[in-house]
């Protein structure tokens, strides 16, 4: 349907950026219900993220070379909201 190019990356982008920021957020809405403890929920967000990034999202990428950057993306939009929210300038 999307090929093998830039399309099927912009869609697994998109796709791997949003599951991973619902990720984050259900941990945190755990912890903030009392379901799990905070110090927990960090922990299983930080074990379970990298591994679950790379068995889900990678083969919705395309093979191109170009394909590595678009699966940059997403880490490094989690790594900039987390400095972001450890420099004060997010909540």
């Amino acid at each position: 349907m999307l090929g093998d190019g830039v399309a099927r990356d912009v869609v697994a982008t998109l796709a791997a950026g949003i599951a991973s920021f619902l990720w984050v957020k259900m941990f945190g809405w755990l912890a903030s219900n009392d379901v799990l403890e905070r110090k927990l929920s960090r922990k299983l967000v930080h074990v379970s993220s990298g591994p679950l990034f790379m068995l889900f999202s990678w083969p919705l990428f395309s093979s191109t070379p170009k394909a590595r950057f678009f699966a940059a993306i997403v880490p490094l939009l989690q790594a900039a909201r987390l400095a972001a929210i450890g420099g004060g300038g997010m909540k």
